[in-house]
């Protein structure tokens, strides 16, 4: 399910195909503004998946650094990590 849900967001990310859920990250809102100035790769192995961003647009690469360690922590803690990332947004 995570290969797939990877994906398709990567591709609806090159497409600006942005689907604007209210628990969408804010980093996304920056990589679906900038898809011109990105581009990613996927590696697909047995043991996961692999995605590298890159960007020459400085804001563009810390979004990506910063939606990375988002993905991250929600492949270790699960749906945990969306509640409380959307709790401290709505918290400030």
């Amino acid at each position: 399910m995570l290969v797939s849900h990877i994906v398709g967001m990567v591709d609806r990310v090159e497409r600006g195909d942005d689907p604007k859920i209210f628990i969408q990250s804010p980093t996304l809102d920056i990589l679906f503004a900038n898809t011109a100035d990105m581009h990613s790769q996927i590696d697909v192995a047995d043991e996961g998946i692999v995605v590298v961003g890159t960007s020459t647009d400085p804001d563009v690469v810390a979004a990506l650094y910063i939606h990375a360690a988002e993905v991250s922590d929600m492949v270790d803690r699960g749906m945990q990590a969306v509640h409380e990332a959307m709790a401290q947004r709505v918290g400030n």
